[in-house]
This record gives C-alpha cells, sequence and structure tokens, in this order.
C-alpha cells in the first residue's frame, strides 16, 4: 500500500499462538485498552495476545515479510514560520494537546489548527512557541479535547507521540536531532506515564470502563447487515479492481521508530472514555455506502 492506508489489521499465527491487532476504531484511553486486551487474553487461551501500537511498523515481524521498506513515505510539507504564533486561541475545537515538560514543571497547552504533526515536522523552535499560548490544567483521562496528544520532555530530550503516523519519524529525525522519538497508540494515561509525570486522580472511573468496553465489544447487528448488503451488491465495482501481488523485494535498509515501552499484553484491568473516532477518518465501509447511495440516487 503507497501510502499505508489501512483502518485495522489482525494476524493470528496459528503456529505460534500469536495474536496481533489493531484499528482506527479502537483509538481510545489507556485504561480501555488495558480492560480490552485484559479480557481478549481469556478469549484466546495460550495465545501471546498483542496489540500492535506502532501499526504495520509492529506487524510486520509477525507477517515475516518486508514490507515497511516498500512503502513510499509521505513528502515533508513546507511549513509557514508563523505556523503556531499565527494558529487562533479557540477552546470549541482544538486539534492538538501538548504537554511540554521542562525544569521540572508542567505545561499543556491546546492548538487550534495546528496538529502534532505539524509540530514535529517544524521542529524544536516550536517549544518556544507553544509555551506562549494560553496554559490549561492536565486533562483528567478521557476528557481531553481532541485524539492527538504530545509529550515534548526538554529536559530528557524526549518526544513521546501517542500514535502511529507511517513515516512520521523521519520529520523527528530531521527537525529533533537531539531528541529520542517514540510513537505507539497507547492512550493518553499510559504516555504520560511513558513520560514520568505522576498520573494519580487523571485516571478514569471504572463504570466509565466498562461502558466503554461494552460499546466497542457489541456487534450492532443493523450496522453490520447494512454493510454486508451493500459490499453484496458493489463486489464487482471498481472498489476491488485492483491486481493482488505476493512478490516481496528485498528488504532495503529502513531505520524503525523507537515504540513506546506499554506492556498492554501484560496489564490488567485498570481505571478512558467513550471510544472515540477520528472525525476526518471515514471508514472505507462507510464510504460505500455513500457511493452506492449516491449512485441509487
Amino acid at each position: 500500500m503507497d501510502p499505508v492506508y489501512m483502518e485495522a489489521f489482525v494476524i493470528a499465527d496459528i503456529e505460534k499462538k500469536i495474536l496481533g491487532y489493531w484499528s482506527w476504531h479502537m483509538e481510545m484511553e489507556t485504561s480501555v485498552m488495558r480492560y480490552y486486551q485484559s479480557a481478549l487474553k481469556g478469549k484466546w487461551p495460550g495465545w501471546q495476545v498483542v496489540h500492535l501500537a506502532n501499526n504495520m511498523y509492529d506487524a510486520e515481524p509477525l507477517m515475516g515479510i518486508d514490507y515497511v521498506a516498500l512503502q513510499q513515505s509521505p513528502k515533508p510539507d513546507v511549513l509557514d514560520a508563523n505556523l503556531i504564533t499565527g494558529d487562533p486561541v479557540n477552546d470549541e475545537w482544538p486539534n492538538g494537546l501538548f504537554v511540554i515538560k521542562e525544569h521540572g514543571k508542567i505545561y499543556v497547552v491546546e492548538s487550534h489548527n495546528v496538529t502534532v504533526e505539524d509540530v514535529i515536522r517544524y521542529g524544536e523552535a516550536a517549544i518556544s512557541q507553544l509555551k506562549a499560548r494560553p496554559a490549561i490544567p492536565l486533562p483528567i483521562e478521557g476528557e481531553t479535547r481532541t485524539l492527538d496528544h504530545l509529550l515534548i520532555d526538554v529536559d530528557n530530550k524526549i518526544l513521546i507521540l501517542d500514535t502511529s503516523e507511517f513515516g512520521l519519524y523521519k520529520h523527528a529525525d530531521r527537525q529533533w536531532p537531539n531528541y529520542i522519538f517514540k510513537m505507539g497508540k497507547i492512550g493518553y494515561l499510559a504516555m504520560l506515564e511513558a513520560g514520568d509525570i505522576s498520573t494519580v486522580g487523571l485516571e478514569m472511573p471504572q463504570q466509565k470502563i466498562i461502558d466503554s468496553f461494552n460499546h466497542i465489544s457489541n456487534a450492532r447487528k443493523d450496522d453490520a447487515a447494512e454493510i454486508l448488503n451493500v459490499e453484496a451488491k458493489v463486489a464487482h465495482s471498481v472498489f476491488y479492481d485492483v491486481t493482488p501481488t505476493d512478490t516481496f523485494l528485498p528488504k532495503k535498509a529502513e531505520p524503525k521508530p523507537v515504540a513506546i515501552q506499554e506492556r498492554l499484553s501484560d496489564a490488567a484491568p485498570t481505571t478512558i472514555g467513550k471510544p472515540k473516532r477520528p472525525a476526518d477518518k471515514t471508514s472505507f465501509a462507510q464510504k460505500i455506502i455513500q457511493w452506492w447511495k449516491r449512485l441509487t440516487n
């Protein structure tokens, strides 16, 4: 896939008894991810259950093929020098949450139009610009107003991104040469923990965790039936006019990002919000439904 655009992935290695997975639909809070992981292990007794926090980077070794090296990394954007200072302060629709740790103090800000990817591509100069924005209290788990979180540890020269963006580590190497860059979808709370920030009192209530778990684990039959009906009608459309290949070229030297060491497979249920889907990411099935409705109308 060039560039990589995939909403979910599951691999079951029957011989080694390893189950690996990740999904946009499960981009949720740390406590819910841990609770789900613990429950999932009960469904797969005797298996090693692995949440692939770095998506296809983590999936490649399990597949046993040279997948990542064959992908085209996104081209770098040319960013405006006033990208952050000119970003309006708007309390309604924040686009990124930034936690800056410097001189032992924590400074938390939100952005309006600027994304966490923009800041990483911009470089270290973004720190002073971010700190010029109004500070907010450290949010409680499940109450961050954006899905995108970035922790900048100035004291220890570490960037921790609570998501996995293909090719982004290359920008981090260029723009943050003195920093270690870690990324992986582990949730807001685990991101703070990885940065040695106390999360006491920030955990989500247990009942909210259970409610979120029930929401993602109970299939919605009506939605599933509609998707299957539409997929059956368009099974031979241009959406599937693709020639598959089983040929993978020799692997090129390709550095991998440093993953956040969050052992979700061993984590016990703990005490974040109801799972939220990124507003700008429409599922493939939804795209098919939208296309079919336009066609039939």
